[in-house]
């Protein structure tokens, strides 16, 4: 799979206040869903006005980086000093692996109100999940515990994907 670069026009966007909004979390709902429609391979899987939850199937790091955690290492160029795309293969570069993000503006904790998770498609297990701040975490746990979320939201959801594969 060739890498992801990122062009002139995009490192712009990136760096465009809309974006940095979204990247660390000072917006709603709203903005937060008309982000995810702005950006290529970037699906809603569910979403929920009234608990204000939203989750996404993210298919690519160009993908990632226009709206995931400004602290994770596959949603950032300028994460130490290697590219986030190598993350961003190292995480989710394997066929049977699924990244996704979940917003949940309930949350009590700011620290949970942005997660991303990568599953395992062949086991059907949370390969890693990571909060906002990109501290590790339980994603089994954080499922059970919000109760709009099912554990199934996050499996079997290659229909959305634009290009499954070339992803």
């Amino acid at each position: 799979m060739m890498s992801e670069r990122l062009t002139p026009e995009v490192e712009k966007d990136w760096r465009s206040r809309e974006i940095l909004d979204v990247k660390n979390m000072v917006v709603g709902y709203q903005q937060v869903l008309e982000a995810i429609a702005k950006t290529p391979d970037a699906h809603i899987v569910f979403q929920d006005e009234n608990a204000e939850i939203i989750v996404a199937l993210i298919d690519n790091f160009m993908s990632s980086l226009a709206i995931g955690s400004i602290n994770w290492c596959i949603s950032s160029v300028y994460y130490g000093s290697t590219s986030g795309d190598y993350f961003w293969q190292w995480y989710v570069g394997d066929k049977d692996r699924r990244q996704y993000f979940v917003w949940n503006f309930k949350h009590p904790s700011d620290d949970y109100k942005l997660v991303g998770c990568t599953t395992n498609e062949s086991v059907g297990d949370f390969y890693c999940a990571y909060n906002f701040p990109n501290y590790p975490f339980s994603m089994e746990s954080y499922v059970k515990s919000v109760k709009d979320l099912k554990r199934e939201m996050f499996f079997n959801n290659d229909a959305l994907r634009t290009n499954p594969s070339n992803v």
